[in-house]
């Protein structure tokens, strides 16, 4: 006879609590298992954050001794690139069983919100930029007179799509790793941005060096090397505080992923396109590239009252 049948039947043993399928159905049976999901110490959370900290850095110096070595700039890029996100997936595979959430989840429906800011940010404070540059004459827009606001969006689309996947890279990196490490770490919100872009402006430093291409660094802007270095790290920073702020008001990096794309579609597009011309001797206050005092003192304004809104949402609901 089979009693495999009559399994359930027998009462508990040794005083177990017999679980009815309502109970199993409800998770309740499974508690222990979820228990097992670990979560790391501070004292895992400040080493990974070290660790992941120094390999960056040395990924952007790894990229300009490669060109050395090889000449090829394309493959000193694309290590530059990919280096920083293989070593936030072989942390995430070496903790697979803990809390680590590098933000994937989509949460489309949950964060409207976040995705508008998202899609528009960028393209409002660009466009405000423009305006108080066209009315005090220190920015022109003749090229889009010339050739329509129609081939700008095209433009703007065609390098959304072709820089996507490599800011996925970089923000799966940055707000994905650093930002909720910092965060799970218990250091404040506005430092974790900070210092996320502290690191950030770390790993630019080689590429704004010895990476980027001149000819190019020239079209986008007239500043020499030394204030670009500086604008650019101005920007990370003013940019770090809106892009964290928008990792955790979503818990979802992919917000954080089209704003950054957004930012360089639009900024790129406008100035190396030549939609428009900045003068050079106003470009450091009000040039739509993002490098400029303008951009910087928007964004800074936009990080903050973000900061504010997701504060007093989160205590509203406690």
């Amino acid at each position: 006879m089979d009693y495999s049948e009559f399994v359930f039947f027998l009462p508990p043993q040794n005083g177990e609590k017999l679980e009815t399928p309502q109970e199993i159905s409800t998770l309740k049976g499974y508690e222990n298992r979820s228990m097992n999901k670990q979560k790391l110490s501070k004292k895992q959370l400040g080493f990974n954050i070290l660790l992941l900290s120094l390999f960056v850095i040395a990924a952007g110096w790894f990229g300009v001794l490669l060109k050395l070595l090889t000449g090829q700039t394309n493959l000193a890029l694309s290590v530059f690139l990919a280096l920083p996100p293989m070593g936030v997936l072989i942390l995430s595979l070496v903790y697979k069983t803990t809390d680590f959430d590098p933000g994937l989840n989509f949460k489309i429906k949950k964060n409207a919100i976040s995705y508008a800011v998202a899609f528009l940010l960028f393209p409002i404070l660009v466009s405000i930029t423009m305006i108080v540059g066209k009315l005090s004459g220190f920015i022109s827009i003749e090229g889009l007179v010339s050739k329509g606001f129609g081939s700008l969006i095209g433009a703007i689309s065609l390098f959304f799509l072709t820089d996507f996947i490599k800011n996925c890279l970089e923000e799966f990196t940055w707000r994905g790793f650093f930002t909720q490490h910092f965060k799970k770490f218990g250091i404040p919100d506005l430092l974790n941005h900070l210092l996320t872009g502290f690191v950030w402006i770390l790993w630019h430093i080689p590429y704004w060096l010895f990476l980027l291409d001149k000819a190019s660094m020239s079209a986008f802007s007239s500043l020499n090397t030394t204030a670009f270095i500086i604008m650019g790290s101005l920007l990370l920073l003013s940019s770090s505080f809106v892009f964290g702020e928008i990792r955790l008001l979503s818990s979802s990096t992919w917000p954080v992923v089209i704003l950054h794309t957004s930012l360089n579609a639009v900024t790129n597009v406008l100035l190396l396109k030549g939609f428009v011309t900045v003068i050079p001797s106003a470009e450091l206050w009000m040039s739509p590239g993002g490098n400029s005092i303008m951009i910087i003192a928007l964004l800074t304004i936009v990080g903050l009252a973000l900061y504010r809104f997701r504060t007093k949402k989160k205590s509203a609901v406690h």
